[in-house]
């Protein structure tokens, strides 16, 4: 009877779901752009800029770490807004290095690359 224990036990110990590791590994990403969406709202808010609804941004990776954000804003029959953000981002620390902003056709820091 010991040994029925025994084998019971460890049908319990050893079931591994694999989807659970799934979501797992697919997680940092998640986390990584959510931090980096913090850091574009953040940054922005900074210079004075309400960054309008995430699905206006148009995000570009230019590099392993370069990302430029554009979010152009019509404005009647004038020359659109047109604000940029452009920096370093770093997926294992979280953390971003300003390169240049721009709001409303106004650059705010650093040059256009």
């Amino acid at each position: 009877m010991i040994r029925n224990l025994k084998n019971q036990n460890r049908r319990q110990e050893t079931p591994v779901n694999p989807s659970s590791n799934d979501a797992n590994v697919n997680k940092p990403q998640t986390d990584a752009i959510s931090a980096q969406d913090a850091y574009i709202l953040d940054t922005f808010a900074e210079y004075g800029y309400t960054v309008p609804d995430r699905s206006q941004w148009i995000v570009e990776q230019q590099g392993p770490q370069k990302v430029a954000v554009i979010i152009k804003e019509n404005i009647g029959q004038g020359k659109p807004n047109i604000s940029k953000l452009v920096f370093l981002w770093d997926n294992q620390m979280e953390t971003g290095e300003l390169l240049h902003v721009m709001v409303s056709n106004t650059a705010k820091f650093g040059t256009d690359q």
